[in-house]
């Protein structure tokens, strides 16, 4: 709802409560919808930022060895910061916001009064390694409290950072045209690590060369082709898919992405575009990985340009 409808819409219902009810109980009843109503439209305007953990580093200088592990929430709004670090809650009023975007750094800062003092808040992406994983994180940082949150526990997680710039799609559709072979495949879980116990790394599908035999055509025309075991001996399990594609720019993980969506028949999947160069493609999103019959996880499928 854009502001201009949700003013109307303020207005209307206080025209209704006040002028189209005489009776007390109805009035009370439209005003907790009225309250309602408001409360939504606040919270339409704030972003979430949401984790397990915070970090003293007043207390303790090499802070990021000493979690504390409380429940830690910084929510931002136009004109407030709301910080809840375990059971101590800091309010900021902001009093202005600047945004600082370089090639090493993109982060948005806020200057807060606090206590009467001018002070800064700082929200940076940045990177940190979780269980072996590289993830992406939002780097936010007061007075003696730091608090970092992986960019999938944003809310709305489609929050953007400062310095993203625009893709191009038009280019990157034309650019993605190719014919593609199986290169390696991963998964992307950084939880399942911890209980397997190997390397996060580890590959999938290696010692299985039917499994390994997967070809992908995109065709300039928006058609395509996904192959199954064609070109490997001995496979008994050959499959060939025609499908339409489409490219376009999301969100994903508080950065500007692209989402290639195959859709054969009326069943489409959908994968985050994790690398696109002049060589490869990889993909994000739902394989079947394990030997269970449709039994799926997110994964990596990268794929190396090939001459057909």
């Amino acid at each position: 709802m854009k502001p201009s409808q949700g003013l109307i819409f303020f207005e209307f219902l206080v025209f209704i409560i006040f002028r189209k009810f005489n009776d007390v109980p109805m009035r009370a009843i439209f005003a907790s919808l009225l309250l309602l109503f408001v409360s939504i439209q606040l919270l339409a305007q704030t972003t979430s930022f949401k984790d397990n953990r915070w970090f003293d580093y007043k207390k303790y200088p090499n802070f990021y060895s000493n979690p504390i592990r409380e429940q830690a929430e910084v929510i931002v709004s136009a004109d407030s910061l709301i910080v809840h670090l375990g059971s101590k809650v800091l309010r900021y009023k902001v009093k202005g916001v600047t945004d600082i975007s370089t090639k090493t750094k993109s982060s948005r800062e806020f200057k807060v009064d606090e206590n009467g003092a001018e002070a800064t808040v700082a929200i940076s992406r940045t990177q940190e390694d979780y269980f072996g994983k590289r993830r992406q994180i939002a780097w936010i940082q007061g007075n003696g409290w730091i608090v970092m949150v992986p960019l999938t526990a944003i809310t709305p997680i489609g929050y953007l950072f400062p310095g993203d710039v625009a893709i191009d799609i038009g280019a990157e559709r034309t650019r993605i045209v190719g014919y593609y072979d199986y290169d390696l495949m991963r998964r992307v879980n950084a939880e399942e690590y911890k209980r397997s116990g190997g390397s996060y790394n580890l590959l999938i599908w290696t010692d299985d060369k039917c499994r390994k035999d997967v070809q992908i055509e995109l065709r300039a025309d928006g058609t395509g082709t996904w192959w199954y075991g064609q070109t490997a001996k001995n496979c008994t399990n050959k499959e060939e898919q025609a499908f339409k594609w489409k490219l376009e720019q999301v969100v994903d993980e508080g950065r500007r992405a692209m989402m290639l969506t195959l859709t054969a028949d009326v069943e489409s999947n959908q994968y985050v575009i994790d690398e696109l160069t002049d060589k490869k493609l990889t993909l994000r999103g739902e394989f079947n990985i394990s030997d269970e019959k449709d039994t799926t996880s997110e994964g990596y499928l990268s794929l190396s340009r090939k001459k057909k």
